[in-house]
């Protein structure tokens, strides 16, 4: 939500330096290019460290902007996409994409602690994606760093209590809750693709309550309130509801399998999850 703690937060950033680290598709871009925009009309000056095909769209909206990643097209056109698309199957690709960024870490690295060094931040922005990097760029260069979570949550967050703080709280958890499957996900398919019952149980368990959370967020919507940015838009029902269905998606194919696997071997059977699109 847009709350005056939140308009407090972007005003005080006036006359500040901030670099946002933001990688993928033009689509993974346009939020963090609409967030420097509106820290720069604010006073703050703005610089996003992003992908090479997204140098002449950042610059169009008056960003100052660095190239520290390599194409994200060029990804997306590899023969290994491409045969993903028409299988289904992106094993191979994110295979591939592994091996690559392994590969060019310490050349991407070099390129990012030089760029945001040369800007001299006195913030570092993070999404989930960047938060490595962006924590060790902030150890070298002593700039706190705010989690993309947390500082989405402060502009967004609903007004459930009055308590901007503790709204602000929750919506974080949320966004924090949804991403958390992600890492959990990469890592059982970089080692056995295999989930244990019991695990694969919470883990289902977990995308019910988030289905039933959305149930009674949907139903109560007309009573979360905000202070809209843009005339009585209520954006603060559609980022929560937003939470919840990309939760959903993230787990979407763990929950194809693990039908599949109740349906087959039980309750006690193991969930193979070795092509998993998640990762």
């Amino acid at each position: 939500m847009a709350s005056h703690s939140a308009q407090s937060l972007v005003a005080s950033l006036s006359g500040k330096k901030v670099a946002i680290m933001s990688y993928g598709s033009r689509g993974d871009i346009q939020p963090f290019v609409a967030l420097g925009t509106r820290l720069q009309a604010e006073g703050a000056h703005v610089l996003l460290a992003t992908n090479v095909d997204h140098l002449d769209f950042v610059r169009s909206f008056g960003l100052e902007v660095s190239a520290t990643a390599g194409s994200c097209r060029a990804d997306h056109e590899s023969p290994e996409f491409l045969r993903g698309i028409a299988t289904g199957d992106f094993g191979p690709f994110f295979a591939q994409q592994f091996q690559e960024k392994a590969a060019k870490m310490p050349e991407t690295s070099k390129k990012e602690q030089e760029a945001v060094e040369a800007f001299g931040p006195d913030l570092l922005y993070a999404t989930p994606l960047t938060y490595q990097s962006a924590c060790r760029i902030s150890s070298a260069l002593g700039v706190p760093m705010v989690l993309g979570s947390l500082f989405l949550a402060a502009v967004f967050h609903a007004d459930l209590n009055s308590r901007p703080l503790f709204d602000a709280l929750w919506m974080a958890g949320l966004f924090v809750g949804v991403l958390a499957v992600i890492p959990q996900f990469w890592l059982i398919s970089r080692t056995s693709g295999s989930i244990e019952a019991l695990t694969s149980h919470f883990i289902a368990m977990m995308a019910m309550s988030r289905v039933l959370s959305g149930i009674f967020m949907w139903h109560v919507r007309e009573d979360l309130t905000c202070d809209a940015w843009v005339g009585s838009f209520n954006h603060a029902v559609w980022a929560i509801l937003g939470a919840h269905l990309l939760h959903l998606l993230l787990l979407g194919d763990f929950v194809y399998y693990y039908v599949k696997s109740v349906a087959t071997s039980g309750l006690a059977g193991c969930v193979e999850v070795s092509t998993i699109d998640i990762v």
